[in-house]
Formats: structure tokens, sequence, C-alpha cells
């Protein structure tokens, strides 16, 4: 868990503490439960700490208890002063901020009050066996024992970079010496057999769980960085002969590189809830999470329609594509997907891509446009944070050096093919391709809905009332008896900045993502539900007609873990009516265009939830029905929920399973057994949601 506090709070507050533990009596001791001078205790614990300004937030303790529970698993902290900890944090319930520890009398005395509120409660809090500090701990012991040092501060358990380094190294090397094609293959097969590919996905769900779990639970494998790592070594011929060993050593030690980066969550109540303070920590472990599970990918299920319509929409748009005729290449791309495979890398030969409209010739210049040098691979990947350096799916082919091709698994094959034409077509230097490339989405999207016979009632439609093209227009309408399906597009993408942890990065992809789909689907239900309606140059007229209302962003690919239900909820909750503060110098400007956009949205969120008729839930009615979906995930639910939109959406609506992948999501909607669909019927009956 990312602490968000300095380096040299841990032994700050264990300096303080140290006194006061040898106080605290064992609940054996108690005479009576005391609940008088207990609470007596708390109020004077509370009076010495908490304060109207400065200080730290709240969330601040519950974060030092965090570390102090790990250094405890580390054997670097008594259980009294994680107890201390838990009886400050009920005293302190329902305050802002509290006083840092720098204020050592007020501490002083806040402690004293702490240990006799304690010793006159017959309750005690106790650690969680198999907790996620207790399994962190577990990784760093393991590793220390194989020379892996790590250091124990303020921020955490951190594996010490020279550490660091030298575990990604020996994971390089294990994999190195069983071959790169070898070990990519092998280990999606093992995904195959453990029932991580679903429908073609290469899922990277959590598996966190509601109930006090066996302190010997595994951590996840990395998937997703062994791949990387793999494909650098990808033409390397095997040098062992027993494989399968040197693999499960090399799986272990990646899984405890995971465990000791600590950013996966091991309880379905983690995160429920950002706080302002806390969303910088909670960017940093979604994004490198996915960086070590999740792969940038398109569902691959229906990934030759998909492909195929977004090739119609650019060459709609006027984007002039590389080479190839349009036809072309959708030719060539369905010769691709046909000869990949969900759980394995494939030989790819020229004749695969030959066709009544392609010549030999032709596919021969596609493949080579299309593949990467195997010798270039990740060339200088080295570590999960080295995302400048990944550069494995860029193209959905790689390239051997005595002229092999070879195809990466299909739903990553569909959108690197995307994204390598992409690069091509933007290199080309027309310097309107990124307006056209925002157009060719929604003209995408508008395809898409249409195979599925939903025909928008709107399209671009600009707001009446404005100077000439300066007013709100909204991107796509869909209309039916009961609601109105708000749709807008944005192509940004997570950079691979972001995918490394880094937050600034993230917020910066935030804002100019779903920040802004949020701020302007926030501002046409604003619109809707204060006028009734929303007139158009056009001439239409958009009408509530006391519909609801559901809200859709769409990208053309997908932000990982960031666009899962879960955050988005937390997101628009936590940011109703909140700023930002960025106390680095080069994050300011950063802070500045994120404030704007959370002043507006938060002007229409008020007139939504001020509204007549409006619910006392409002605000959280108005993040349930916000979504933020890439086209192939959007295809993907309408495939499944036979075209109906709605139906589609209310499969995983009011449920969660805490594990951030919308694959896995709707797999376990639709499996469900009988206590888990009374639990989903009473989440839609009271417009809550389950979390199975």
């Amino acid at each position: 868990m990312y602490s968000g506090l300095d380096p040299s709070t841990l032994a700050d507050f264990q300096a303080i503490v140290a006194p006061f533990v040898d106080q605290v009596k064992s609940p054996t001791a108690i005479a009576g439960t005391g609940d008088l001078i207990r609470d007596g205790m708390r109020e004077r614990c509370r009076a010495e700490l908490v304060t109207d300004g400065g200080g730290w937030p709240l969330d601040a303790l519950f974060r030092l208890r965090k570390v102090v529970e790990t250094a405890f698993h580390l054997g670097r902290a008594r259980s009294g002063e994680w107890q201390l900890l838990w009886e400050i944090t009920e005293a302190l319930s329902n305050a802002k901020r509290c006083r840092p520890l720098s204020d050592k009398s007020s501490w002083q005395a806040g402690l004293a009050a702490a240990v006799e509120a304690l010793n006159h409660s017959s309750f005690r809090h106790s650690m969680i066996e198999g907790s996620r500090e207790e399994i962190v701990a577990r990784a760093f012991t393991a590793l220390k024992r194989k020379g892996y040092a790590y250091t124990l501060d303020g921020r955490g358990a951190l594996l010490a970079q020279p550490s660091f380094r030298k575990m990604c190294a020996k994971i390089e090397d294990k994999i190195s010496r069983v071959g790169g094609l070898h070990t990519a293959n092998a280990m999606l097969a093992l995904m195959q057999r453990l029932g991580r590919i679903e429908d073609g996905s290469l899922l990277h769900a959590r598996t966190p769980t509601m109930i006090r779990s066996k302190s010997n639970r595994p951590t996840g494998t990395p998937w997703h960085f062994i791949y990387n790592v793999a494909l650098k070594h990808f033409a390397v011929a095997p040098t062992v002969i027993n494989s399968e060993c040197v693999l499960t050593d090399m799986e272990e030690l990646a899984r405890n590189l995971a465990a000791a980066l600590n950013v996966e969550p091991h309880s379905t109540y983690e995160n429920m809830h950002i706080s302002g303070v806390g969303l910088s920590g909670l960017l940093h472990e979604i994004t490198l999470y996915d960086e070590l599970f999740a792969f940038p990918q398109w569902q691959p299920s229906g990934n030759t329609t998909l492909v195929g319509l977004w090739l119609d929409a650019l060459n709609d748009r006027g984007c002039r594509l590389p080479t190839l005729t349009r036809d072309q290449w959708k030719s060539v791309s369905a010769g691709i997907l046909a000869r990949s495979q969900p759980a394995a890398i494939v030989a790819l030969d020229v004749k695969d891509l030959v066709s009544s409209s392609v010549s030999r010739e032709e596919a021969s210049t596609a493949l080579e446009l299309l593949s990467q040098d195997s010798g270039r691979l990740n060339h200088h990947y080295r570590t999960p944070v080295d995302t400048s350096a990944r550069t494995s799916t860029q193209a959905p082919i790689i390239r051997t050096k005595d002229k092999g091709f070879f195809v990466h698994p299909s739903g990553v094959a569909a959108r690197a093919f995307c994204e390598r034409l992409y690069t091509v077509m933007r290199a080309a230097g027309d310097v309107d391709i990124e307006n056209k490339m925002g157009s060719a989405l929604e003209r995408l999207t508008i395809s898409l809905l249409e195979q599925f016979g939903i025909r928008p009632s709107i399209i671009n439609g600009r707001y009446t009332g404005y100077p000439k093209d300066q007013g709100p227009e909204v991107d796509l309408a869909i209309e039916t008896v009961d609601r109105i399906f708000l749709i807008e597009c944005t192509k940004k993408p997570l950079t691979n900045d972001a995918r490394r942890g880094a937050t600034l990065s993230a917020l910066r992809d935030i804002e100019g993502s779903f920040l802004k789909l949020v701020q302007q689907l926030a501002g046409h239900e604003a619109e809707l539900r204060t006028k009734g309606e929303i007139r158009f140059v056009g001439g239409e007229v958009l009408e509530l007609k006391g519909r609801a209302i559901e809200k859709i962003g769409i990208s053309l690919f997908d932000h990982g873990s960031l666009q899962n239900r879960d955050f988005t909820i937390a997101f628009i909750e936590a940011m109703a009516g909140a700023q930002i503060s960025i106390d680095v110098p080069e994050g300011q400007d950063v802070a500045k265009a994120f404030n704007k956009r959370l002043y507006k949205l938060d002007k229409n969120l008020k007139l939504i939830t001020e509204s007549p008729g409006a619910a006392d839930r409002e605000l959280f009615n108005f993040a349930m029905s916000t979504w933020w979906l890439s086209i192939d995930q959007l295809h993907y639910l309408l495939k499944k929920g036979n075209g109906d939109l709605w139906g589609s959406l209310n499969d995983v609506r009011h449920l969660t399973t805490r594990s951030g992948d919308l694959v896995y999501e709707l797999k376990r909607s639709l499996t469900l057994n009988e206590v888990g669909n009374a639990m989903l019927n009473m989440a839609r009956q009271t417009g809550g949601r389950a979390m199975i």
C-alpha cells in the first residue's frame, strides 16, 4: 500500500509511543468494562490531537497503522504500537485532521489518554490473519533469506533499489535460460489452465476475499511483466534440460517481487472509498498493478468485425491508410486474427495474408510494416517500471532474424494492429490526423451500435443559443421508452509513464480522459434535469420526459483497471466539491487543469443533485449511471447481451467482485448461484451494488 508518509514517520512514531506500550494491560487484567472512563479518555485524546488547520489528514493515521502492522509481521514493531494507533483512530473518528508527530507534547498526552481508554475496555482489535500486510511481510521475509535487502520506514517496507534490480535480473536470467518463446507460451498455457483466460481475454482480475483467509494465501503472478521479459529473449534458444523446474522458481520469485511492490489488494473492502489525499497513492497502485498483471488488448471475441469497422471509420474520416487500401487491410487483419490463438504465440506465414485482394508481394509488405525485429523487442526493458522501453505491443507480429514471423495472442494482436497503423499514419505527417482519429472513433461507435440495431437519435448535436460552433455538443444520444443514453468519445490513451505508477502522469491522463468525459456528460444531464430538454442547431430536440439517464464515456483503447466501476464510482463521489493540490512545481499545471474541470463538474453536479425530485443519494445515483468503456468492451457487452444496450449494462451495473476486470465481472454475473442471484436482485431493487 502506498503510504504517502514521510520516511521518518515510522521512527518518529515509535520513539514517541515506546514509553506507553508497556503500560497497556492485557484484556484479562481488566476488571469490568469501564465504559465511562474509556469514553472520557477518548474525549481527552481527541481534544489533544484534533486540529482545525494544518497537521495530518486523518487518513494518515490509517496509513501509519498499516505500516506498523507490516513492521509487526517483520518483527520490527510491537503489537501495542498497533493497538494504541487503533485506539487513537477510534477516539478521532469523524475528525478531519490531527496534529503531526512533530507536536510531541500533544501526542504524548494523547497516547497517555489512549492507554487509559484501552485499559478500561474489554475489547481489543486484532490483526486479520492473511491480511495484505502479513502477505507483504511474508514476501519480504522470504526475499531477505535469499539475500534481497529491504528498507522499512514511514513509506512502508520497500525493496532496496540494488535488490529490486537484482531480482529483476534474476527473473530475466531464468527466462533467458528457458528461452523467451517457450516461457511466454508456457505462461499463457498456465493462464488457460488456471481459468485466467475468458472468451480469449487475458484476465487481470484481482481475487480479494471478504473473509479471513489462510495466512498462506498465494500472491498473484505478474503475467504481463513475465510476458514482456520473455519477449525480450524471444529468439533465444533454451539452454536448460528441466525447464519446468526453472520456470517454477522464476514464477515464485516474480510473485514475491509483485508482493514486495505491494499494489495487489487482498480484501474486497480495500479502497471502497477514496479520500482526496489518498488519490495519488491509489492511482499509483492501480497503474503499477496493471503494468504487472494486465495486457493491453482488445477483447477478441469480435475482433475481426471491430477492426473492419475501425478501418471503415478511418477511411470515412479521410485518414490515409499506409501502403494498402482499406479493403486490403481488412483482408490482412482478418488473416492475422484468424491465425492468432487466445493462449499462444504462433507462427505466421506470408500465405496466411494472401487473398483475392492481397497479392503475395503486398502480403510481404504488410508483414514487414506490422512486425517488430525480435532482436530489438523490449531491448532496454529490465523492471516493471521501465515502461518507456516496453515496445512489445506496438505491433501485432514479431519478426525473427531468419525471417520467421509470429503473431501475439488474439486480444493483444488486434489492439497492436490498430496501434501500429495509427503510429504509421501519424508519422506520415498529416497535421489533422488527431482530429480525424477522434472523429473516426465517433464513427466507429455509431457503426458498432448499428451492427446491433441501435440507432442514435442525436449525432454530434450542437446546443442552440451559443455563437456558431461554440456551444456544448452531444456526441451521441440513444433513446428508449425508459432511458436516455448519453455517449461521449475520447481517444486519449493511458501513457506508458502512467502505467509505471507515476501519479503525476496518471493524474494528467485522467484529467484528459475520464474527468473530461464526466464533466461533459454531467453538463448534458444537468441541462436535461433543469430544462427538461436540449435543443440542437439542426432542429432536433432531446426531451427528458421523466426518463432515466445513463452516461457512457467511450475510449478507443482501455485504461486498464482505471475504467472499472469500483474506481469510477468512488472517484466521482470523492471529487464532488473537491479540489486537488500538488506539492511539486512540475505538477502545478496538472493541478490547475484538473481543478478547472472539477469546478465545472461540481457546478453541474449541484444542478443535478438539487434539481426537483432529486433523491437523497443523487450523487451516488449519478456515479452509478456513469460508465467508462473502451470500444471493444462496449462490443463485448452488446454481444453477450444480444444487442440490448440496457440489458448489457444491467448485467454488471449492480454487482462487483472487486476484481477490476470487466470480462471477469460479466462472467461472474452470468454464473451466479442462487444466493448470488438473490443478492444481485436485491441490489437492483434498492439501486445499490452487491459485493459477491
